[in-house]
């Protein structure tokens, strides 16, 4: 208990975040309309193993951080989930590890996969779509039965859509991250801390041709860990294509139609 103690003082005391998300897939096997993430527009992309592990040890030199969410795209799609998670525990063992998913390729993990879950003390939060709402009591069911804790997660079901406009000018990026209230969703992709998801807005300009701004990300091998935490408190440029800072508007689940009207609203 005093150890426990000690470590979460020790790491106060350095910088630290409380949260870091994991970009563990672009692509999902579901094809939600307006997907915050823009996966329906997405290739198929894995993140690599032995470069996320090089990441994470470097971070840990730099930072502390008390839980990590693997996210995708959908992440339990990646084959190498298991060594995903094994090296986030590497590099940060006194932390909890969440895998952010829909549910829908628990039924196909193996014994090995439910086993070394348990004995890392992963947990799941759940996404509840509406296509797969009646399978719900299934995939709590298979979790409890694992000794795994699953936490459901009904905001699939109507969510306040966010959407961007292009059109916004460059003075207005400090009121949209004053209103923003995603200031904690911090990414770790291709070696760099990024403040939010915008950086998905690269699947929208490939499968559209457009070229937008997109959110920037911070080389970790380049700055200190004070000066990272520091940009993660900073707005960036393409914090004003954000509409749903300004005004917040619910949608019901569908399907994407991969329209970009799904995405932006000068449409």
């Amino acid at each position: 208990m005093l150890r426990c103690r000690f470590f979460r003082i020790v790491n106060f005391w350095r910088p630290h975040l409380g949260t870091l998300d994991i970009h563990v897939t672009d692509h999902c096997n579901l094809n939600c309309k307006g997907c915050s993430l823009m996966s329906p527009l997405a290739r198929e992309w894995f993140c690599n193993v032995e470069q996320t592990r090089e990441d994470l040890l470097e971070l840990s030199k730099k930072i502390a951080i008390f839980r990590f969410q693997l996210i995708g795209g959908e992440p339990l799609l990646h084959p190498k989930i298991t060594k995903l998670i094994r090296v986030v525990k590497e590099a940060y063992p006194k932390s909890s590890v969440f895998i952010l998913t829909n549910g829908s390729l628990l039924p196909k993990m193996g014994d090995d996969f439910w086993e070394f879950c348990r004995k890392n003390s992963v947990s799941f939060v759940l996404s509840v779509y509406p296509p797969l709402q009646s399978y719900l009591n299934g995939y709590l069911k298979l979790a409890k039965d694992n000794n795994v804790h699953v936490i459901p997660s009904y905001d699939a079901q109507a969510w306040s859509r966010i959407r961007y406009s292009f059109k916004t000018e460059r003075s207005a990026v400090d009121i949209h991250y004053r209103l923003c209230r995603q200031k904690v969703c911090h990414k770790l992709l291709d070696s760099k801390l990024h403040l939010c998801p915008l950086f998905s807005l690269k699947h929208y300009n490939r499968y559209f041709n457009e070229n937008h701004e997109t959110v920037k990300g911070y080389d970790i091998y380049k700055y200190s860990g004070k000066e990272l935490v520091e940009f993660m408190k900073r707005p960036d440029p393409a914090c004003r294509y954000c509409t749903w800072v300004m005004k917040k508007e619910t949608t019901q689940w569908d399907y994407s139609k991969r329209e970009k009207s799904e995405w932006c609203e000068d449409e």
